[in-house]
């Protein structure tokens, strides 16, 4: 598997993938739901604040008009007194402003920069017609370029002809306010993301991670490592558990095949001991080939008598010769003696099991022909396919190929059997069987 599959198909990766996913969605919402709230208060609130020192001058400003009117408050001989009082109330309101007469001429200016902007006249029109026809004391414009509320007064009430007083308001203020509105979101994303990448973290330390250790002991377990265990220190009840059962599992596998290759050594010593001419195989205990010989002479010479027949299979491991050169002697005995007690396990307690080479074996049936022989051998097959065998060097699984012959007397005639014509059909049956794909079984009759 490459790297990129390894990733893309990691618990871990999509845990964490997950997680970033979610963090950015619940961080998009905060920061939407600041900015929509933040920002559109502080705007309200800055043109209320405007609106409400537009409202105290204008307050301030009809209270100047009765009182000048009363002539007891004020003395204002002429419109430049007059002005000069308009100003003095202005100046207690606002610090930029311009007063304009109907012809365009400034009559006071705050500052000497004070200029008209140049929507003055189309501006101070619709104030003087909102006036008129609505009553409404002001009309304004915001200037985003100049960073400017403009406000245009009408002054017919408060002066006599029909000038414009202009306030400029900063709303600079809204720009730092909004600056430190930027400030508090950043600093809210630093601090969510700070503390995700702690979960993170704790995420990789508390799962993660014990999930890498136990597949790198299963990986060197399974690679011949048999001293392979996990240590997670308690991270977690559930993975303590798992790697619990783990390292029982791997302490028991580790003493059967020591217990294993005990018995292997001692099953050889026992047998080097028996006479050259015994029936039995050295390694497997299993009948040898001289006395399958004789039976299978045997069986033809009770057929004369018993016409019930009978079948030999050769059943050959695949590729045995591989391992054996590969993982050596001890990993090869080990497979064969597994081997020979799956065999023997699937056979009939009448069938005849031997040992007839290094990777060979050689079943006798009489009384099972046909259908029943068949299941036998696949019973055989399955079994040995399904086996895994632990060794010292890891965990086979190996196959094996059957070729089956069978023997009716009641088909075939007597006189032109002998057990080198049985046995070369099924051998005849077992290359079949090799070179149709290994691990399958065939049959010649």
């Amino acid at each position: 598997m490459s790297l990129k599959d390894r990733v893309y198909k990691s618990i871990g990766f999509k845990i964490i993938a997950f997680y970033i996913l979610l963090s950015l969605i619940n961080l998009s919402f905060v920061i939407s739901i600041i900015f929509e709230n933040q920002v559109d208060t502080i705007g309200k609130n800055t043109m209320l604040e405007s609106e409400k020192q537009i409202s105290e001058l204008i307050g301030a400003m009809k209270k100047f008009t009765v009182e000048m009117k009363k002539g007891s408050l004020f003395q204002t001989g002429s419109e430049n007194e007059a002005l000069q009082q308009l100003v003095k109330i202005i100046d207690l309101h606002f610090r930029e402003y311009l007063i304009i007469s109907e012809k365009d001429a400034i009559l006071h200016k705050s500052s000497q920069n004070e200029e008209l902007p140049e929507s003055f006249k189309e501006d101070s029109l619709r104030a003087m017609t909102s006036s008129a026809f609505s009553g409404k004391d002001y009309y304004l414009r915001i200037d985003k370029d100049e960073k400017h509320i403009n406000f245009y007064i009408p002054l017919n009430d408060f002066y006599p002809g029909n000038s414009i007083l202009l306030i400029k308001n900063d709303i600079s203020a809204l720009n730092r306010s909004l600056a430190d509105l930027y400030k508090q979101v950043s600093y809210v994303i630093l601090v969510v993301v700070f503390f995700h990448i702690i979960f993170a973290g704790f995420l990789y330390m508390s799962f993660i991670l014990p999930l890498k250790s136990l597949v790198t002991a299963a990986e060197n377990f399974s690679g011949g490592d048999m001293t392979a265990r996990v240590v997670l220190s308690g991270k977690s009840f559930e993975l303590d558990s798992i790697a619990s059962a783990f390292n029982n599992m791997a302490e028991s596998a580790r003493n059967n095949i020591i217990s294993l290759s005990t018995e292997v050594e001692s099953a050889k010593n026992i047998n080097r001991k028996k006479d050259k001419s015994s029936t039995r195989d050295d390694l497997t205990g299993l009948l040898n080939s001289n006395y399958l010989n004789e039976r299978v002479s045997e069986e033809l010479r009770t057929a004369k008598s018993h016409p019930g027949g009978f079948s030999l299979m050769i059943i050959n491991i695949d590729d045995f010769s591989k391992i054996n050169a590969l993982y050596g002697k001890q990993t090869g005995d080990i497979i064969l003696l597994e081997t020979a007690k799956k065999i023997s396990n699937s056979s009939h307690e009448s069938d005849i099991l031997a040992r007839i080479a290094d990777d060979e074996f050689a079943l006798l049936s009489a009384g099972h022909t046909g259908t029943d022989i068949a299941d036998i051998a696949e019973t055989i097959r399955s079994s040995v396919a399904g086996n895994s065998i632990i060794t010292p060097d890891g965990n086979f699984s190996v196959s094996v190929s059957i070729g089956v012959t069978t023997f009716n007397p009641a088909e075939q005639e007597l006189q032109q059997q002998n057990p080198d014509n049985i046995f070369k059909s099924a051998s005849s049956a077992l290359l079949k069987a090799k070179a149709g794909g290994k691990n399958r079984v065939e049959f010649k009759s």
